[in-house]
């Protein structure tokens, strides 16, 4: 019983002890507390979607905006029910694209927005495309910040873009259908994958399996690669995705 009192007594007052040495943040602190507020309130500004008006409006146009879906896909209900009241035009693009640098710039005129199914996050507050691989390290701060379902909606984003637009594109515009970036869709994929392994879901694999798939081909046979990049590098990289995709079908962490 003694013994009960006195480890009762010391657990008060080191209780107590901590209590009398709390101080007030400190200025590096409050500093600190300031720049992850502003991060949480930049999520909600600088996110877009192809299905709002104010995704698609573009101040930096003096006419109106249009925007593009692929050939082969009829419009969504999702999409603007009422474009005109936007002052946007929508489009379908005049032929199915295949891959990427098999579509000129100067074909699809006036450029546009291309149409994308999913909200995501832009690295600028005057941009409303979505890009390619700085996208990547905007869905790791989504990750970070706990906003699992908008970062894995941007990841079904890019394999739309391959589905549809050929590639990863540098970004959803249509004078962008002629680039694509460094492949950072994998590591996308293992980080949302990462994020979200609870919810053990095969048939989201199966279709980023089926991205990478289109990656790893576009990668090692386009002529735009072939010109950019030795054939050692495209090995490299094609050798490091293969085993990426082995660790997660081995069910371990990259």
């Amino acid at each position: 019983m003694a013994w009960t009192s006195l480890l009762i007594a010391l657990y008060a007052g080191s209780v107590c002890g901590e209590a009398q040495t709390i101080s007030e943040p400190s200025d590096e602190g409050r500093r600190l507390h300031a720049i992850l507020e502003y991060i949480s309130t930049a999520w909600n500004t600088l996110t877009r979607s192809t299905t709002d008006c104010e995704g698609v409006a573009d101040t930096k146009l003096a006419e109106s905006p249009v925007l593009y879906l692929p050939a082969d896909v009829a419009a969504p209900r999702s999409l603007i029910s009422a474009p005109a009241n936007c002052e946007i035009r929508v489009k379908h693009l005049p032929f199915v694209i295949h891959r990427a640098g098999k579509v000129q710039a100067r074909q699809i005129q006036p450029p546009g927005l291309l149409f994308l199914e999913n909200p995501y996050v832009v690295p600028g507050g005057r941009l409303n495309e979505m890009y390619g691989w700085d996208s990547y390290f905007i869905i790791r701060g989504l990750l970070r910040a706990g906003k699992i379902d908008l970062a894995r909606g941007m990841v079904e984003n890019l394999f739309f873009e391959l589905e549809h637009y050929g590639a990863v594109l540098n970004a959803s515009r249509t004078y962008y259908l002629t680039r694509s970036q460094p492949p950072f869709l994998t590591s996308m994929i293992m980080a949302v994958y990462e994020a979200d392994k609870c919810r053990d879901d095969r048939t989201w694999l199966t279709a980023a399996l089926t991205a990478f798939g289109k990656v790893y081909v576009n990668g090692t046979t386009s002529t735009y690669k072939k010109r950019t990049m030795s054939t050692a590098a495209r090995k490299k990289i094609a050798a490091a995705q293969r085993a990426r995709w082995a660790r997660v079908r081995a069910g371990k962490k990259h």
